[in-house]
């Protein structure tokens, strides 16, 4: 039945004739009834969620069951460093330049700050292995789900679901194991990793981390190992092309012809995720894609430059602070070592010694000392490291471990300054008659008597005799004593032979002795160290002067004059005026030149050595006529755009000095005890020197 418009429904009508109170007892009743179907319709539903949140809360309570049993067995990440791979120490020129990297642990490991990495290894690194790595919590909830759905279909994907901060966490805290254990401890380290550290501190720690091949792990070995530069320093090209290393170092090797064509490929997957979040331009990729990669591969110890100088230096730094300086890893070693004269140095051994090598020479040795600092600016420890017919791995230079060699003739000068040191004068005069000294029979290289001879002649004509004659008169304490104080370490005999280059000396003591001439009584002990530096950029060990005086200027001048007059007395030809004095031993089987100014010292020597061999006699050469020539040479490269300086005359010196003939303008100082300060020779005015020379009993 309709109701027709206006009229109420029927149970309407039939409230509209109910009393008050009726009305009342209904509408009480409807409220009971509905408020029951509420109740009724809220447990129902209690139960329909019950029921359905029962998976969930069980997954929730797994959960956290499973996040505590991996957390209690989480590494403590308080460190965003391998310590099982120590930085690789850096052994530099005096410039910058490297010259050698040693690897500790088959590794080659330098970390750098970020801002010392190229802005484009970052983003290039960033745009393929986690684009969102600025944003995220160190996980990527949408990759994740992308690799579990790839696990299932087998499925590639340009990404994987680490994070850049899961591959770190991996890296320096897990096993390699695929597992999912180890993915569960992944994350969790990842995300506390991403509370503890800002995002730049863990790009950082990962760009430093990283194998990149070839023994490189993090970006300034590899740059240094394929690119030959710092990180900081990579253009697009060279920053892509390491970018797509890591995920296979052995496959994307570019080092190999296949492994640079793979790495091409998956460079250029590089370069489209940065150009997909506009890092680059297409006009970037394509320059990129079309310009090959200049390689200069630095491969592992190949990076060895001066050889016997970087060993020496390792030695040097082990004797002297210990062997812990060196296991921390991390250092920058700053060597005093100038790696073009160097490079110059070795070339000039090489060709020199070839030279002689028709005569029998196949060896040779050269340091170059700067006497002013005690700095080595050059080391060639043999003529060929490599070559093993020579010992060419022998150094002929080093006092740690090398070869001590008998130094002839270039022994005499410690003899003359003892005597000028004790009163001697050039003009003293000493009889050169061969003959039994001592119960020995002592002979000239010309098997010659000169008969009395002045001090002067006697040592720039290299005489045996008179020099024999000093030591004779001196005491072989004395002679030794000035050895010892100019810094010559090696066993000293007491017998006259020792006064002409008996007893062995090595070269690098040798040359800081001659050193102490140059400097007019300063010895500074050869070093080649002039900072040392930490991982962070602290300088832990910085050069200093230590010079101390060990002999008189005034001795020392004398002495320096009559060796000016040394080379031009046999026939040398260097580029000003310098002072020297050659070696050659008995049977001229070593063959010496030392020579020096103000402001440098060059030791040189050469001979015949290998396996066996001991003393091998090379008749008709001296030092004067084979090694004096690598002198010759380094000394007219070194001064090419300086001059010469000469050596300052100092008080109390008096008379005509013949060779360093500027001081002779400086006019002579008036005896107030003789009343004169002429003559015709140097001398020391009023009492000699004897202070530094009180003789002792020497061991």
């Amino acid at each position: 039945m309709f109701e027709l418009p206006g009229q109420l429904p029927s149970p309407y009508k039939e409230r509209a004739n109910l009393s008050s109170r009726q009305k009342a007892v209904l509408l009480n009743r409807q409220i009971q009834s509905s408020r029951h179907q509420v109740r009724h319709n809220k447990n129902r539903m209690t139960w329909i969620i019950t029921i359905l949140s029962l998976p969930i809360f069980a997954v929730g309570i797994a959960g956290i069951i499973t996040y505590n049993y991996y957390n209690a067995d989480l590494p403590d990440p308080t460190s965003l460093s391998d310590s099982s791979i120590p930085a690789t120490i850096q052994i530099l020129d005096r410039n910058g330049n490297l010259l050698y990297i040693p690897h500790i642990n088959g590794a080659f490991r330098s970390p750098v700050k970020l801002n010392q990495i190229s802005p484009l290894l970052q983003k290039a690194t960033i745009d393929l292995e986690d684009k969102s790595f600025y944003k995220n919590n160190g996980l990527d909830y949408s990759r994740l789900i992308v690799a579990l759905y790839d696990d299932l279909t087998h499925h590639g994907i340009q990404q994987g679901a680490s994070t850049i901060t899961q591959q770190l966490a991996k890296r320096l805290y897990l096993t390699p194991s695929r597992s999912l254990d180890r993915k569960a401890k992944e994350a969790l380290l990842a995300q506390e990793l991403d509370t503890r550290y800002s995002k730049d501190e863990i790009l950082a720690a990962y760009l430093n981390e990283i194998y990149y091949g070839h023994k490189a792990y993090g970006i300034e070995a590899a740059s240094e190992i394929y690119f030959n530069k710092h990180a900081i320093e990579l253009n697009l090209n060279e920053a892509s092309l390491l970018a797509a290393i890591p995920a296979s170092p052995s496959f994307y090797d570019p080092l190999t012809p296949d492994g640079l064509s793979q790495t091409r490929q998956r460079q250029t997957v590089v370069l489209n995720a940065m150009l997909g979040v506009k890092d680059i331009t297409f006009k970037q990729v394509l320059e990129t894609e079309t310009t090959s990669p200049t390689f200069h591969a630095n491969q592992g110890n190949s990076v060895f430059l001066a050889p016997h100088f970087v060993n020496y230096v390792l030695s040097y730094l082990n004797q002297k602070y210990g062997s812990s300086l060196l296991a921390q890893g991390g250092l920058k070693i700053t060597t005093t070592l100038d790696l073009n004269l160097q490079l110059k140095s070795e070339a000039i051994v090489k060709a020199q010694v070839g030279h002689y090598s028709s005569q029998g020479v196949n060896n040779g040795a050269m340091e170059v000392l700067d006497p002013n600092t005690g700095q080595i600016l050059s080391y060639v420890g043999s003529a060929d490291y490599y070559n093993a017919s020579i010992d060419g791995s022998v150094d002929n230079v080093s006092n740690i471990g090398g070869s001590p060699r008998q130094p002839g003739s270039s022994f005499k000068p410690y003899v003359y300054l003892t005597a000028f040191s004790n009163g001697y004068t050039p003009t003293t005069i000493l009889n050169d008659l061969q003959g039994k000294y001592d119960g020995t029979y002592y002979h000239d290289y010309d098997n010659r008597s000169e008969g009395p001879i002045p001090l002067r002649n006697a040592l720039v004509g290299s005489r045996n005799i008179p020099t024999i004659l000093l030591m004779q008169q001196l005491g072989a304490d004395r002679i030794i004593q000035t050895v010892r104080t100019l810094g010559i370490t090696t066993p000293m005999s007491r017998n006259l032979g020792t006064a002409i280059g008996a007893s062995e000396v090595h070269m690098i003591e040798q040359a800081s002795a001659y050193g102490v001439f140059a400097t007019q009584g300063i010895y500074r002990s050869a070093t080649p160290i002039l900072k040392i530096e930490d991982l962070t950029g602290k300088t832990l060990i910085q050069y200093q002067d230590q010079g101390i005086r060990v002999a008189s200027p005034q001795a020392t001048y004398i002495l320096n004059d009559l060796l000016m007059g040394y080379p031009s007395r046999w026939g040398l030809h260097f580029p000003g005026p310098t002072a020297g004095k050659s070696g050659t031993t008995d049977n001229n089987a070593d063959l010496w030149y030392m020579g020096y100014t103000p402001n440098l010292v060059v030791a040189s020597w050469m001979a015949r050595t290998g396996p066996g061999i001991g003393l091998y006699s090379l008749p008709g050469l001296y030092g004067v006529t084979t090694s004096a020539h690598m002198v010759e040479d380094v000394m007219s490269y070194y001064y090419s755009k300086t001059s010469i300086p000469n050596w300052t005359r100092p008080p109390e010196i008096c008379g005509y000095a013949h060779n360093n003939s500027l001081n002779n303008r400086v006019p002579s100082r008036y005896n107030p005890i003789t009343g004169y300060c002429g003559g015709s020779d140097l001398y020391v005015n009023g009492t000699p020197h004897l202070s530094y020379y009180v003789p002792t009993s020497i061991p």
